[in-house]
């Protein structure tokens, strides 16, 4: 346990492996708020899907970027379609007409990659987290999740995350050229998720649930939006 061999004062507590050396301030950090929070629920699973939704508030500013983001590219669809055909012969030309139009839309095609920056430093530490943590050794969660730090042996929660991904990036990708991402994303993190931890699993499965919820709020805002400025 890390902090029972951290109260020696002699270093024991190093032989814990939290990670990547410039990960381990972030590792800590998580620990301590994994038990500050289990002091309270009492339940890890329950810690983890806290967790999740306070790191989906902090990083809300972020992922309403990236969802206005890709909204504008949906509603310039039709746009880039008529780009295509016209210069479907000359590629050159075309992804000059597309960065133009970019521009000139005030759309950044990269703006949609920018809420996943920050989550891969968090996936890294909780990964260290939840495989190497005394605390989370055998806790269980609920139902056949009884040990949080092993992978789920009936794959329920990797296909679940699976499942919310395939739908969030169905309502959300309409570039023909990104279609195939949109079953090839889904499979390929059920393949790297299938062995993971399942308190990570769990995290990365109520992250996208709550993403989901904001994809569908956005969608019905932008509707609502467009059926408003027809009225008027």
């Amino acid at each position: 346990d890390y902090n029972t061999l951290k109260e020696y004062g002699i270093g024991f507590e190093k032989i814990v492996n939290l990670g990547w050396s410039w990960l381990q301030p972030l590792t800590k950090a998580f620990l301590w708020v994994f038990e500050f929070l289990y002091g309270l629920i009492g339940n890890y699973g329950v810690v983890i899907v806290v967790f999740s939704i306070i790191i989906k508030l902090l990083l809300l500013p972020l992922s309403r970027k990236q969802m206005q983001s890709m909204k504008k590219m949906k509603d310039l669809e039709p746009k880039l379609a008529v780009l295509r055909e016209q210069h479907k012969s000359d590629v050159k030309r075309l992804n000059e007409e597309t960065m133009k139009l970019y521009q000139k839309e005030g759309i950044n095609p990269m703006g949609g990659c920018l809420p996943m920056l920050p989550q891969m430093p968090v996936f890294f530490a909780l990964f260290a987290l939840l495989r190497n943590s005394f605390a989370l050794r055998g806790a269980p969660f609920m139902l056949w999740i009884q040990d949080l730090s092993q992978y789920d042996p009936y794959y329920v929660l990797p296909i679940l995350m699976a499942v919310t991904m395939f739908v969030q990036q169905k309502i959300t990708v309409r570039d023909p050229k990104q279609k195939m991402m949109v079953y090839f994303m889904p499979i390929f993190f059920l393949f790297i998720f299938r062995n993971m931890p399942s308190g990570l699993v769990l995290y990365w499965f109520t992250f996208n649930v709550f993403s989901l919820v904001q994809t569908l709020w956005t969608e019905r805002s932008g509707n609502t939006q467009k059926a408003l400025t027809a009225d008027a």
